[in-house]
């Protein structure tokens, strides 16, 4: 589903929170680089997330590098 929605809106579009735990819980990726997931690596779910952002706001970036 994610990949339909890029298609359609572009690569920028990415998720906050994945599933987890046959969907029961939720892996917050703006709080957290770790934890589990029912699918994506909530690492690279979060890098990808906090770099979309970093992209678009210069002072956030300045801080992030």
């Amino acid at each position: 589903m994610l990949e339909r929605i890029q298609q359609a809106v572009g690569k920028e579009c990415l998720p906050i929170n994945l599933p987890a735990k046959n969907a029961n819980r939720r892996s917050r990726l703006l709080f957290q680089s770790a934890g589990e997931s029912d699918f994506f690596s909530v690492e690279a779910a979060h890098s990808a997330l906090v770099d979309q952002v970093v992209e678009v706001d210069e002072k956030l970036m300045e801080k992030y590098l």
